[in-house]
């Protein structure tokens, strides 16, 4: 434990203490060090009592919903489905609480699909990554997010019609070129989805998992700088 998180995690049992009582972001803070110690039923407890200061306040909410995912990953390893389900119930419920409060709020989104796809649910999974390509400012993102959510679901051809989309908005949006490359050569469309990490490449050479899936299909950093573009 840092200087620094002792003595926050002490000013806040000292306000408690002294009957004054932490404020909504002395008590964020204490509980976001102890999600990070994986102490999640602490955590819990310090997130909801920081709500009940201040119910707006988005990032709590978002992490109460990570605590409640957690828990139900746990409850999924003892077999207990049941309770498992339950804590994903609330965990959706406060990623939702999240988004209400900043519909921006893009890995609130995310969280919250996945805890969908994880109660099989994933018809509102992809009705969630609808709402969210259009009412929030990053199109080509969630045209991304929604791509993954088809594919997940076995709609492949709709999962390339919005990658096809997401690289429509911005030829040169690496991030997009390289989602649709990966998806291109999963589907055995080798040639093209070459094409597209090459393209992904000369944008941005940093490119997350770019150079490598191009390496393994023998292609060297010299090559997907010179290849001409489609």
């Amino acid at each position: 434990m840092t200087r620094r998180t002792h003595r926050l995690l002490c000013a806040v049992v000292g306000s408690m203490v002294a009957g004054c009582g932490p404020s909504a972001k002395e008590l964020h803070e204490a509980a976001v060090i102890e999600y990070q110690a994986h102490q999640i039923i602490k955590a819990k407890g310090l997130f909801e009592e920081a709500l009940a200061k201040k119910p707006e306040q988005y990032r709590s909410s978002f992490y109460l919903g990570l605590c409640h995912k957690a828990v139900a990953r746990g409850k999924f390893a003892e077999d207990d489905y049941g309770a498992a389900m339950r804590e994903l119930d609330q965990a959706a419920f406060w990623f939702g609480q999240a988004i209400e409060s900043y519909p921006g709020y893009i890995d609130a989104i995310r969280q919250k699909a996945e805890v969908l796809k994880m109660k099989g649910e994933y018809h509102k999974a992809m009705q969630l990554a609808d709402w969210a390509r259009v009412n929030t400012g990053n199109e080509r993102g969630q045209l991304i997010l929604l791509a993954r959510q088809l594919a997940d679901a076995g709609d492949y051809d709709g999962a390339l019609v919005r990658l096809r989309q997401a690289v429509a908005l911005d030829p040169h949006d690496s991030r997009a070129r390289a989602e649709l490359g990966r998806f291109l050569l999963q589907s055995g469309k080798m040639r093209e989805g070459t094409e597209e990490l090459q393209q992904a490449y000369r944008i941005n050479p940093n490119e997350p998992g770019v150079l490598p899936a191009l390496a393994e299909l023998g292609y060297s950093p010299a090559a997907a700088q010179t290849v001409s573009g489609p």
